[in-house]
């Protein structure tokens, strides 16, 4: 009896708690599941957490799997369902054809298809389409549910923005007055003449921490400052939309909802302007 070396490749989209209870749990379901199997030899877990299904690329432990797989430590792979392998039936297709060219099995268990037998492509195709579909209705009632909150005046920072932090209770920017003292300097020399880059200088040699806490600026980060209407107690949502589990700026593809003083300021109106 010849011994397989198999593996598993488990993937959970989001940090949730039930998420990650479902990520352990897979964990353990996959260890006995290979185990009661006489001639595979489990050789551990390949384990995506909180990355979506939509692209391969953004994978790094299903692209540590492939390339393990390649390199002979590999013969068979098994995961839950076709759409926890991926959501995107071109790439996935592609990627069975490259195992299966190799030798290398993928079980699918939901589904019930092994890719090393006579017509798995036309089931897999289907299974994946939709998978495919089902993100796609996923995508569409978040951007709803979002678009829905913005328009009753929700407030999203995203990362956390200088000058503010977020109350969740009150869903309110509130002032934090030394990083505001920053942002009202970087309006004022701007005005004085100070350029971008330069400014982004003068900041860095005076020592001023920017959002992330740290002392060295750039241009870019300069102009988003002041760029941002949220520094004159306005907000404007839906800048960036998500688009199939991937961030994308909005070019009109998105309805964008604009507030008038949602917030405390930290600079005036005609300094803004």
């Amino acid at each position: 009896m010849t011994i397989k070396k198999a593996v598993a490749y488990v993937r959970v989209s989001s940090k949730s708690d039930a998420q990650m209870h479902s990520f352990d749990y897979q964990n353990e379901y996959w260890k006995n599941y290979i185990s009661r199997i006489p001639d595979n030899q489990f050789c551990g877990i390949y384990a995506d957490k909180g990355i979506s299904g939509k692209s391969i690329s953004n994978r790094p432990n299903f692209l540590r799997m492939i390339k393990d797989a390649k390199a002979g430590k590999i013969d068979i792979i098994y995961t839950k369902s076709v759409a926890r392998f991926g959501r995107n039936t071109q790439e996935l297709l592609k990627t069975v054809q490259e195992l299966r060219d190799i030798g290398v099995k993928v079980f699918f268990e939901k589904e019930q298809i092994d890719t090393l037998k006579p017509n798995s492509d036309l089931f897999l195709t289907v299974a994946a389409a939709v998978a495919e579909n089902d993100l796609r209705i996923y995508s569409a009632n978040q951007r709803w549910s979002i678009r829905e909150k913005f328009a009753k005046g929700f407030i999203s920072i995203g990362n956390k923005i200088l000058g503010y932090r977020m109350d969740s209770e009150t869903n309110t920017l509130v002032v934090i007055s030394e990083e505001a003292e920053t942002v009202r300097y970087i309006f004022e020399q701007y005005i004085n003449g100070l350029g971008e880059t330069k400014l982004a200088n003068k900041l860095t040699e005076l020592g001023k921490k920017n959002k992330n806490g740290n002392v060295k600026w750039n241009k870019s980060s300069v102009a988003y400052i002041l760029k941002n209407e949220k520094y004159i107690g306005d907000a404007l949502s839906q800048k960036t939309i998500k688009y199939l589990g991937e961030g994308k700026l909005n070019k009109g593809e998105a309805k964008q909802y604009y507030v008038q003083n949602a917030h405390e300021p930290i600079v005036s109106r005609e300094m803004f302007k």
